[in-house]
């Protein structure tokens, strides 16, 4: 406002005011005692080209002649800005709240499933074809690996789960991803690619990467139950400075974009601040876990990127999918080791099994023992290392995150300063950020 222009008046119109929030001043007035004691309130004013803006007058109220209140003194402030950057303060500290105690109960959750996995597999190689058993069997080993796909999808939002990231091209796999979707997202919707030519590869983990984008446009899809119209889109972005941006920051730097767009029944703003929020879900129960965007979220999040949604009711949805541009001349990376040949029996070689959690360490040695070698335990890297000067060890089977002062990496790395003969697996389904830092550094 200009320090020139008139006081309003308190009986006067308040059309610029935004109707939800007029009774806000009437009743300020109200409770304001005649003694002249200042007070504060804030408004959203309609602006003439129809934009909305947050007011804050803080001041008091002046009686006229007749004794009525009938003017206001004080000082007016736009906080639009201010409001939307601590809104989004409280999100981004909410969602990182969310994420630390997902990731420490997807983290108990894979030590439970990990021993169901590993018995079951276990029982179902000694168990004869005709057993009549078997098939219970293997309906439970069926159920505990979908336990361990919900279990993945947490460890995405936390940030926590174990990626393969590589060089690829962006349009390689949106283009491939269309073809999948034709068949997935049935014949009633129509797949248009936008892509632009010059896309800026990326270092992701392609299935990752694949697993966001079915996830998106079977989001989409439930959208349009009648049909509809999905874009893939791609493009190069450069954002000059930090921003915030819905969730979280936007740093400075180069993007390639992914934008999945649908023109269906759109989202309202106080579903739009929850979609990304682990089990939140506008489905029917039984008809989606809410992990889908989730896992979005997250994975967009450990590859250093970002994502971005933007949706109105009946006007449809389109989710970004920020992802850093890839150094030129980046050679592919692997934080996790690649599938090898298939697993065969030993030969009365020695492996120690390091491992904090009693039933996964039992379960894992039964495995071991099974497959022909001699298994030797431990549950944390100390009386690892004991073990290990006291006797002849082939290879040692570590957990990464271990309790005590030394965990799986720590562990590594003595044995390669002290016992050179003797080999290292890492192992984990959990890992936080300066444990996956330390695996690539």
């Amino acid at each position: 406002m200009s320090p020139d222009a008139p006081l309003p008046r308190i009986d006067g119109p308040q059309t610029h005011i935004h109707p939800d929030d007029r009774h806000l001043l009437p009743e300020l007035l109200t409770q304001l005692p005649r003694t002249g004691k200042r007070a504060a309130i804030e408004e959203r004013a309609i602006l003439p080209d129809g934009k909305i803006r947050i007011h804050r007058f803080e001041g008091q109220a002046l009686p006229g002649p007749d004794g009525r209140l009938t003017r206001l003194v004080g000082t007016m402030q736009d906080v639009t800005e201010q409001r939307q950057i601590e809104r989004q303060l409280v999100h981004a500290t909410k969602m990182e709240a969310i994420g630390g105690i997902t990731g420490g109960m997807a983290h108990d959750f894979n030590n439970l499933l990990g021993v169901i996995v590993l018995n079951l597999g276990f029982l179902e190689t000694r168990m004869d074809q005709s057993d009549r058993m078997r098939p219970l069997l293997t309906e439970a080993l069926s159920a505990a690996q979908r336990g361990a796909d919900l279990v993945k999808a947490l460890l995405a939002f936390a940030r926590r789960q174990p990626l393969r990231p590589s060089r690829i091209a962006v349009n390689e796999i949106v283009t491939s991803m269309s073809r999948l979707l034709k068949r997935v997202l049935g014949e009633n919707i129509r797949i248009n690619l936008m892509l632009s030519t010059d896309i800026w590869p990326v270092t992701v983990d392609a299935a990752q990467l694949e697993a966001c984008i079915m996830n998106l446009a079977t989001n989409a899809r439930d959208a349009m139950p009648k049909g509809g119209e999905l874009i893939l889109r791609t493009g190069n972005l450069t954002i000059e400075e930090q921003a915030e941006q819905g969730n979280g920051p936007l740093t400075a730097g180069d993007y390639a974009v992914i934008s999945v767009t649908d023109n269906g029944a759109g989202m309202a703003p106080e579903v739009m601040a929850r979609i990304f929020e682990p089990f939140f879900t506008t489905k029917q129960t039984g008809k989606g876990t809410g992990l889908g965007l989730s896992m979005v979220f997250g994975f967009a999040a450990q590859s250093g990127g970002h994502v971005l949604a933007q949706s109105k009711p009946g006007e449809g949805t389109t989710i970004q999918l920020f992802l850093p541009r890839a150094d030129t001349g980046e050679e592919a990376l692997a934080i996790v080791a690649q599938e090898t040949n298939p697993v065969s029996a030993g030969r009365g070689e020695t492996i120690l099994v390091v491992e904090d959690n009693r039933a996964m360490r039992a379960s894992v040695v039964n495995q071991l023992t099974a497959l022909g070698y001699q298994v030797l335990e431990a549950r944390d890297a100390d009386s690892a290392l004991k073990i290990l000067e006291s006797g002849n060890v082939d290879l040692v089977f570590s957990d990464v995150v271990m309790p005590g002062a030394k965990d799986g990496i720590d562990l590594a790395g003595e044995i390669k300063a002290r016992f050179r003969n003797t080999h290292v697996v890492l192992t984990s389904g959990f890992l936080g950020g300066s444990s996956t830092d330390r695996l690539t550094g």
